[in-house]
């Protein structure tokens, strides 16, 4: 189980004790402790709206590769790329890490061609408003990735008709301290069940808690 829900239980069943639960009048059972446990999780889940993992750039190079321009036409070019290592593929600080679904479905997504690069998260150089992911700021798409161990390298092409993409390009080889960040979204993780046994009265009628 992961860390926060174990902390979250802990403190579930520390606050009940000796309390009875008002509905049924009783002492609160295993089941119903996990059950507020497992509430009180996914609230604590819905304040963890996203998540952005540091990305260091690990190499870059220039490669003539066929381009496609679009409306089935293909070109071959000299093109820049930039690879970073994502990395965060272990535990994090709550105990939980990416599944290996999540993963291969990350690289998926890179391999597609179709994430693009966009510079300060979006952000609107005039106004300064954060989150405006202009087609006018896309810097590049992200076309590759793999994972090695707990590594994720993902490879960026630049775009050449960006303003600043040469301006980049020079600052990645003069070995100026830039950094990428991935961010994205967690979804919902699964009910967590425990496998609890069926009360049986005198009678023999069976009593589910």
């Amino acid at each position: 189980m992961p860390k926060k829900f174990d902390e979250i239980l802990a403190g579930v069943k520390s606050s009940s004790k000796g309390k009875t639960n008002p509905r049924t009048k009783k002492s609160f059972t295993e089941s119903e402790l996990y059950a507020i446990a497992q509430a009180q999780y996914q609230e604590w889940k819905k304040g963890q709206k996203s998540f952005i993992v540091r990305a260091p750039i690990t190499k870059y190079w220039e490669e003539e590769v066929m381009i496609n321009k679009g409306l089935n036409k293909t070109e071959k070019s000299k093109q820049r790329f930039i690879e970073v290592t994502v990395s965060g593929l272990k535990e994090d600080r709550d105990g939980e890490k990416m599944s290996q679904e999540g993963i291969d479905d990350m690289i998926t997504q890179f391999k597609s061609g179709t994430i693009p690069f966009f510079p300060d998260h979006g952000r609107d150089e005039k106004t300064g408003a954060p989150n405006v992911y202009s087609w006018k700021q896309m810097m590049g798409v992200w076309v590759d990735a793999r994972q090695e161990d707990d590594r994720m390298p993902a490879t960026v092409r630049l775009n050449k008709s960006h303003p600043d993409a040469d301006l980049f390009w020079n600052f990645v080889q003069e070995g100026m301290p830039i950094g990428f960040s991935i961010g994205g979204k967690p979804v919902d993780p699964p009910t967590i069940e425990e496998n609890i046994k069926p009360e049986v009265k005198k009678d023999g009628e069976k009593k589910e808690d």
